[in-house]
This record gives structure tokens, sequence and C-alpha cells, in this order.
């Protein structure tokens, strides 16, 4: 009998755990702090699930400084941008805002999986990227 309420109790302990991802796509548990996921640098993978050929990556700061590096090629040769700003969360650590430095308005970048090793997000609720840990 002992041993049927431990293989209930664990079980339901289990299921919890499933159900109480703050982000759609997870994790479910992590003992890491989102922060600590979060602040390192990131090299974009897929947008709206498409390969992406060209250099992207997003550097995010335990002081909220933020870094956007872009390389791609132009009409006329390879085309480098590098973009500074500040990121916080915001929803309760759903959503992370960031303000670029010298483009107007805020963009939101609302989680959908933040493990140490992915970054999953919607921006401005439309577009959807995939980044992996650099």
């Amino acid at each position: 009998m002992k041993k049927i309420i431990l293989v209930a109790i664990t079980t339901v302990i289990l299921f919890s755990f499933n159900s109480c991802s703050k982000y759609e796509d997870g994790p479910a548990l992590s003992l890491r702090t989102k922060k600590a996921r979060l602040s390192q640098t990131w090299k974009l993978d897929e947008i709206d699930r498409e390969k992406v050929v060209d250099v992207s990556e997003l550097s995010f700061e335990k002081n909220g400084d933020v870094y956007l590096f872009k390389q791609y090629e132009g009409t006329e040769g390879t085309i480098t941008q590098e973009i500074y700003g500040e990121w916080e969360w915001e929803d309760d650590k759903e959503k992370i805002e960031i303000k670029w430095d010298n483009i107007t308005g805020i963009d939101e970048y609302k989680i959908l999986r933040l493990t140490k090793d992915e970054f999953w997000c919607e921006v401005n609720h439309t577009t959807e990227l995939r980044f992996d840990r650099k």
C-alpha cells in the first residue's frame, strides 16, 4: 500500500512540473535563473522556422545592455550593422522589452522557450525567432 501511495505522489509531482512551465515551449524546470539563461550571446538560427544564412547575433548583458550584430550580403558587398540598446523584463518575465539606441520605439520579445542553449521568441506579435547559444 505504501508503494502505491509513493508512486501516486511521485506521478502527481512529475506531471505538475510539466504543467508549470512559464514559457509555451519550456523548459518545465530549470535550476538557472531566467537572467542567467538569457545573459549570453545568441546566434540567430531561424526566422519563422526558416533557416537563416546571414550572420545575426544578439547579446544580453546582466546589467541591462543589449547588442545586435548583423552581417549580410547587399548589392554592394558585405554589410555590417551594430546596434546597441537596453533591455528589461516585462509581464512577470514572460517578455523582454528592448529600447534600441537611435531607433524610435520599443521592441517586445515574447519568450516562447529559454534554456541555456536555446532562446525562442516572438517579436512584436509577428515574427518568430529561434536562437542557439553561440
